[in-house]
């Protein structure tokens, strides 16, 4: 989702304001149709007036998602978690490091045509967006040792 809003702010919307256009999204993943749904909103939220009646728009836009991904990787060193036969007891994982990273990807090209005569006007450059989140975990054990008893003191060795 961040990296869609990201790919977005990068696009020029002015040639689109005061106009009214209809929005053919297209994409490979079968999140496309909540990309238009977005993609659409932030357009309405730029004071471009939009339309599903194609007979009604002023110009077509032709939106290409070549990306829309989320990648995922992961490092673990330590204890899957697992369980004790017959006693059926849980062991938890025990991680002594574990990273698990999350990467969004988004590109998006706009295309515009001319409703009426269906005549290219003109295309967007590549709106590149990314994200991402990491969520990593360290084991730190920590040994200590308080006491306020003198070493030299019998019967205390």
């Amino acid at each position: 989702m961040r990296s869609l809003e990201r790919a977005l702010a990068t696009l020029d919307t002015q040639q689109f304001k005061g106009k009214i256009v209809t929005v053919d999204f297209y994409g490979l993943t079968p999140d496309k149709d909540f990309a238009k749904e977005f993609f659409t909103a932030w357009l309405q939220g730029q004071q471009v007036l939009t339309t599903n009646d194609p007979k009604e728009a002023q110009l077509r836009l032709k939106v290409f998602a070549s990306v829309l991904a989320v990648d995922q990787g992961q490092s673990f060193i330590g204890s899957h978690s697992f369980t004790v036969p017959i006693r059926g007891v849980v062991v938890p994982e025990i991680a002594l490091f574990k990273d698990v990273r999350h990467s969004g990807h988004a590109e998006i090209e706009i295309y515009t045509f001319d409703a009426v005569s269906g005549k290219f006007v003109d295309k967007s450059p590549l709106g590149i967006g990314e994200a991402r989140y990491d969520d990593e975990t360290v084991l730190i054990v920590i040994n200590f040792t308080k006491s306020d008893v003198d070493k030299g003191e019998p019967g205390l060795r």
